[in-house]
């Protein structure tokens, strides 16, 4: 089989994965589209069950710091060039979030190769204190010299009704 062919056959693969991935989190009563940049109000309400998705204002309380990236691990394989980070990351909100991670790769001379974002967990949200593995990768030709991985932002995703 020739390479042309080949790398047809892969995107195929790759488009019907993720459209299968997309079709998943749609179909689950966990997606939604509120955000946790809107302003915080004081509320009488007592805080939701960690089972529960916050209301949006209370979602603002939950920043960046509540996240820690407990370990990460860069790597490269020639081979396929292409750069992939694992590791994972908890949070100590009181309720669920999503949590999205920007990985910044820079080449050997100290100038950036790549910075990508991405949501660990889709358009899930992630349980207090439960630890969330991420996996990612990036194509380059260049071999990174070193990465940093960093929480960019935290969202609490509403449930459709």
């Amino acid at each position: 089989m020739n390479t042309s062919k080949t790398r047809q056959i892969v995107g195929v693969v790759v488009v019907l994965l993720a459209i299968w991935a997309i079709a998943r989190h749609f179909d689950s009563s966990k997606a939604g589209t509120s955000t946790s940049t809107q302003s915080a109000a004081t509320s009488t309400q007592s805080q939701p069950a960690p089972t529960q998705t916050p209301p949006v204002a209370q979602a603002a309380s939950c920043t960046v710091d509540n996240v820690t990236i407990n370990q990460f691990k860069p790597t490269y394989d020639q081979r396929l060039q292409s750069a992939r980070v694992t590791g994972t990351l908890t949070h100590t909100c009181p309720y669920p979030v999503g949590v999205e991670i920007r990985w910044t790769s820079y080449g050997k001379d100290g100038s950036v190769a790549f910075t990508r974002s991405f949501w660990p967990n889709s358009i899930s949200n992630i349980r207090p204190n439960e630890e969330m593995p991420f996996d990612f990768t990036e194509s380059t030709s260049e071999r990174p010299e070193r990465s940093t991985v960093v929480v960019q932002s935290v969202r609490a995703w509403q449930a459709r009704r």
